[in-house]
């Protein structure tokens, strides 16, 4: 009998499907390439059909607790991929934690129970925010979307009919048919949706009672007692600024936003940032909460943007202002131009935030303008520089396809920019 042959077989090679899922999300996260790639191992379990282990089958898909210092992509992560799971980027059920800060709050999340003021009511007519319901709703919209659209053309045509009384019971029936879609979708098709606990660390202590039997069990009854809500095709995700100061007194640096290469190598920084949140998330958290994650590799922290991933996210807030404008006419923003905005983005305090304001106020309300005063036109090419006292941004046109022509200098009539 021939002996076996063991042929070893390479860990690091991945999908097909992982490369295009990393290319969508780098279209809009700047850096975070250790965050990025924690977070695309959960797509590799998804992507091979095997669920997270569970006797009954209903742990959630995956849970992740992005952490780190404010500005630096943790929301935008998450945005991206419920983009990604739900092909749309209306599909993140985000609950900012801020609003649940005292444990009576929590009824808005699940109901109140019977006998209590608010039982079957959340906000008037609306659902609890973590009913079945609302988190599947965005994933559920998309796939039934084009029948509605159907039934509401039928409708119309209904509220045509001459006869009264045969035009209600048309309509009656055509709205009843709606509503029995919108069920018998439920049953048929496997909802996929993504949750956010923004800031999670701002909440009542009773959310994170909550929180444990989500990521056990994946299932979280409602406070009537009878409806419950399945999270086993959920993404989970929390994000949180835990240990942001930390971070900044570690680093003897008063600009997070700018991490110096020279003094330690980057293994040696994320190391040390990521010791510093866990330290404090141990203090912050329960033992419970820290050990489902841990479970999971969930825990993922993000590191302070470098300078040269500032200068990214400017790229990238321009491309975003270029497409605002379809292209009509194509814009260049010059390397000390970029210095000019990043020198005023207040990056400590605010991370990419600020420099995402800056942007908008300094660059696209300035195109606006020039645009409705009819300085630019169709097909012109815009150039943005700094001029000489390098206090102010210059904008400056030429028209597309004229070489070697003068360039026309192009001043705003309304706003200002001044440093």
């Amino acid at each position: 009998m021939p002996s076996k042959i063991w042929t070893p077989m390479d860990l690091s090679r991945r999908p097909v499907e992982i490369d295009q899922v990393e290319t969508i999300i780098r279209k809009s996260l700047v850096g975070q390439d250790r965050a990025v790639k924690q977070a695309l191992k959960i797509f590799n379990r998804m992507f091979s059909g095997i669920r997270p282990y569970d006797d009954r089958g209903h742990r959630p898909l995956g849970t992740f607790m992005f952490l780190g210092p404010t500005g630096v992509g943790k929301t935008l992560l998450a945005e991206e991929i419920a983009r990604v799971v739900t092909g749309s980027p209306l599909g993140l059920t985000t609950i900012n934690c801020a609003e649940f800060q005292e444990d009576h709050e929590i009824s808005k999340l699940i109901g109140s129970p019977p006998g209590y003021v608010g039982f079957n009511q959340s906000g008037g007519d609306q659902l609890p925010v973590l009913s079945q319901e609302t988190i599947d709703a965005p994933y559920l919209a998309k796939l039934i979307e084009p029948k509605l659209l159907e039934i509401s053309q039928r409708m119309d045509e209904a509220r045509r009919i001459e006869d009264l009384q045969q035009r209600k019971i048309q309509s009656m029936l055509l709205q009843a048919e709606a509503e029995n879609y919108k069920r018998l979708a439920y049953k048929r098709w496997p909802i996929l949706s993504v949750v956010l606990f923004d800031e999670v660390e701002k909440a009542a202590p009773a959310l994170f009672k909550i929180l444990l039997g989500i990521i056990d069990h994946g299932e979280l009854r409602m406070g009537n007692g009878l409806d419950i809500t399945h999270f086993n095709n959920s993404l989970i995700i929390f994000t949180g600024n835990i240990g942001s100061r930390e971070i900044s007194k570690s680093y003897g640096v008063k600009r997070i936003g700018f991490v110096s290469p020279e003094a330690k190598s980057h293994e040696e920084i994320s190391g040390e940032i990521y010791d510093t949140v866990y330290g404090e998330m141990k203090r912050f958290f329960s033992a419970e909460l820290i050990g489902r994650l841990r479970r999971n590799d969930a825990i993922i922290v993000f590191e302070p943007l470098t300078s040269v991933e500032l200068s990214g996210i400017v790229d990238v807030e321009m491309t975003k202002i270029q497409n605002r404008f379809t292209k009509d006419f194509p814009i260049v923003i010059k390397f000390e131009a970029k210095d000019y905005i990043l020198g005023r983005a207040k990056t400590t305090e605010y991370g990419a935030r600020d420099i995402a304001g800056l942007m908008e106020n300094k660059v696209f309300i300035s195109l606006c303008n020039l645009t409705a005063s009819k300085e630019i036109m169709v097909g012109d090419e815009i150039r943005i520089r700094i001029d000489e006292s390098g206090n102010n941004l210059v904008f400056e046109r030429t028209p597309r396809g004229i070489v070697n022509s003068r360039t026309t200098l192009v001043k705003p009539k309304l706003f200002g920019l001044e440093g």
